[in-house]
């Protein structure tokens, strides 16, 4: 079994979880037994691994101990009713619709609950109030239907010890909080089907005793969020076979404090050798890991994305297009500059009055959303300028735009560029570690641009928007990409990296 390390599995997916989705796709396709694990704690997961299509190749931490992996969703307790009818509570809808209070005959409040959505009848959380109106037990509800976990609360509701169930109502972990500091448990317990119980100090210690109890021989674990990873392999058994997927540049910056790799990779360079390859998406990325790394193992370069081959045809009618359509898929956060793509079209807009920018994307860390928006606003661009935010499917977009734009300051791959060259929509983007100059064929169907050279970056734009029979040069030429990238070109890498594993 391929495990496919991720922290969880979000309702906006971001390039890496993409990258984790196709490889899956791929190893099950050529019957190459592949799961996602995830260690992060979350009573609506279930619906989430669902709406994604991955809740039969996920196992969550959690999931696991609390033997629900497989648990299907089941009718939930009318809870309700039973207050209401049988304890003669009085229930009162908050004016959202998605709360209701819960209180005595005499009118005092005993619990808060809400609700997953205002039809109110699968419950998110209870919180049931003390005596002097303070929360003291937080129960949140799995949304397959059975209670999850119990939080319980002290002095200034200050949590000091967590519970997590089986559907059964067992108790099989449990974390202890100092109430002074509440960033993680100083103490954890784990509760065994042979009456045992494992005590962990940390989560690294816990997420290690996982994989351990996951393991099997002949298993290899793939590590596409080191950050999270790296320290509880440290700990694990170093029998257990384990890789990192590099998915973004990693050579040391001013924030690295002297180590070896940038963030996420803080601890990489203090135990990576305890791993037996590094998988890079870009050739360039993995000669900087073999320039410039202590490394004794085996360095794969394996893209992160692919097009299935199916789609790797040639394409001659482009009638459906919109040439001055643009589109630019990216989180709205500092590092990728949108900025400039707002300025480069609102410059744009006077020669060419159809000109269009769509971005498409979400927030994060280090978001930049309300800055963006501010810059439309000041630009006055809002009729042809929008933040169109998430979508999951963006295939139609991709198709009737004339181009795409990228003005990141730094990538591992940027799948993204894949996804519109899968389209026959040119990129015109800075040419940054790493992707770009492996995916973009310069002045052949697309362009790279000086990192943050806007001028070049406008002067290029419009030449390209100037000239239909350019436009239809790089849209056919959008091919030779997908040739590199096919589906079975990408494989038979893999096929390499399973070979050495073997």
């Amino acid at each position: 079994m391929y495990y496919f390390t991720c922290v969880a599995v979000p309702e906006n997916i971001t390039g890496v979880d993409k990258a984790i989705f196709n490889r899956l796709n791929l190893f099950k396709k050529n019957n190459v037994p592949a799961k996602i694990i995830s260690i992060e704690y979350n009573h609506m997961n279930h619906n989430t691994h669902v709406n994604h299509g991955v809740e039969n190749d996920t196992i969550n931490m959690y999931d696991y101990y609390q033997k629900c992996t497989h648990l299907k969703s089941s009718q939930p307790i009318d809870l309700l009713r039973y207050w209401e009818e049988d304890l003669g509570y009085t229930l009162e809808v908050v004016s959202h619709q998605l709360d209701i209070c819960v209180k005595s005959k005499e009118g005092k409040l005993l619990k808060y609950v809400r609700f997953v959505n205002t039809e109110r009848k699968q419950i998110n959380f209870i919180n049931h109030i003390s005596s002097i109106g303070t929360i003291n037990r937080h129960e949140r509800y799995d949304n397959r239907g059975f209670l999850s976990s119990v939080r319980y609360l002290g002095p200034h509701e200050k949590v000091f010890l967590e519970q997590f169930y089986t559907p059964k109502g067992e108790i099989v972990i449990e974390k202890h909080y100092d109430i002074n500091q509440q960033d993680a448990p100083v103490i954890i317990f784990l509760f065994k089907d042979d009456g045992t119980q494992v005590t962990f100090n940390n989560e690294d210690e816990f997420i290690a005793h996982f994989i351990e109890d996951l393991y099997k021989p002949g298993d290899v674990f793939i590590l596409d969020r080191p950050y999270e990873y790296v320290k509880p392999f440290a700990k694990v058994n170093p029998i257990i076979p384990a890789s990192v997927f590099l998915h973004t540049t990693h050579l040391p910056d001013e924030y690295s404090e002297g180590r070896a790799f940038k963030w996420p990779y803080n601890f990489l360079g203090d135990h990576i050798n305890r791993f037996n390859s590094l998988i890079c998406s870009t050739e360039f990325q993995k000669q900087d890991v073999l320039d410039h790394s202590n490394f004794h193992g085996e360095v794969f370069n394996i893209p992160v994305g692919y097009i299935k081959d199916k789609d790797v045809n040639e394409v001659n009618d482009f009638s459906h297009k919109h040439p001055f359509k643009i589109i630019s898929v990216s989180r709205y956060i500092h590092s990728k500059q949108l900025d400039h793509q707002i300025r480069l079209v609102h410059r744009l807009k006077k020669e060419f009055p159809e000109i269009s920018l769509d971005i498409y994307g979400f927030g994060g860390i280090g978001g930049a959303q309300d800055v963006l928006e501010e810059l439309i606003n000041d630009l006055d661009a809002n009729e042809y300028i929008k933040l169109k935010g998430y979508s999951r499917d963006l295939s139609k977009l991709y198709e009737e735009s004339g181009l795409s734009l990228f003005t990141s300051k730094e990538e591992g791959f940027a799948l993204v560029l894949l996804e519109s060259y899968n389209h026959h929509t040119p990129v015109i983007g800075y040419d940054v570690k790493y992707g770009p100059s492996e995916i973009i064929q310069d002045n052949i169907n697309g362009n790279l641009i000086t990192l943050d050279d806007e001028e070049a970056l406008y002067q290029t734009t419009r030449k390209f928007l100037l000239n239909p029979q350019l436009r239809e040069t790089y849209y056919k030429n959008c091919l030779l990409t997908k040739q590199k990238y096919s589906e079975s070109s990408n494989f038979k890498l893999w096929e390499k990296f399973i070979e050495f594993q073997s």
